[in-house]
């Protein structure tokens, strides 16, 4: 009897610690994700250890010599997103769509343009950006864990897709200062190449004039 009651105390001892051990099921796979992006660094990248307060790998990184990115700037960047299997989730570069037999006349492969701040960009991939400067280029492992963001408009950070570890392989082509000012000269350059015309009536208006006849005031 003494054995049995030594036997159940045992049982309810190790039944308790079970319980205060538990964790939700949401903190098992956050856990199983940080284990598979620590374990793909450990074989691909040893020496690289996480960087900043959110966590993400540099895998390569040329900084660039252009204009640095300030707070709430504009970058027009070139980026590829793939999963740690290199499974290429994401790109907007022309020749890699191409080679990938992916390529649609009708998708932007001039460069996206991303707003720093403001939750459009996961916190962890921006920290690494505003290292850099225009013309710069990176390999980035972005965690899970560091690709929470509030909210987004880029297709990037919004996909069907559950939010994952990925590489990022980014090209930070500009850095714009003044957005109106880059976007009025975006759009003369897209009416030029598409109207052959650039006629304007006011600031950041355009029309393309087809037929130019006299009006009959008569039927007015």
């Amino acid at each position: 009897m003494k054995l049995n009651k030594t036997l159940f105390v045992s049982l309810l001892l190790a039944a308790s610690l079970a319980i205060s051990c538990a964790v939700e099921p949401d903190d098992d796979e956050d856990i199983a994700y940080a284990h598979m992006m620590t374990s793909w660094i450990r074989v691909h990248y040893p020496s690289v250890k996480p960087y900043g307060t959110y966590g993400a790998y540099i895998l390569e990184m040329d900084k660039g010599d252009g204009a640095s990115i300030g707070d709430s700037a504009y970058v027009r960047v070139f980026y590829t997103q793939q999963s740690l299997d290199g499974t290429i989730m994401d790109t907007n570069v022309e020749d890699l769509d191409k080679q990938l037999g992916t390529y649609d006349a009708s998708y932007n492969y001039t460069g996206n343009t991303w707003r720093m701040t403001q939750g459009y960009v996961p916190e962890g991939l921006e920290e690494v950006m505003r290292t850099m400067r225009g013309g710069g280029s990176a390999v980035i492992a972005l965690p899970k864990s560091a690709s929470s963001h509030t909210y987004s408009m880029y297709d990037s950070f919004t996909s069907t897709e559950e939010v994952n570890n990925y590489i990022y392989e980014l090209e930070i082509d500009t850095v714009i200062t003044d957005i109106y000012s880059y976007q009025d000269k975006e759009m003369r350059k897209w009416f030029r190449a598409n109207y052959d015309c650039e006629d304007t009536i006011s600031a950041h208006q355009y029309f393309n004039k087809l037929v130019e006849k006299t009006a009959d005031t008569d039927t007015i």
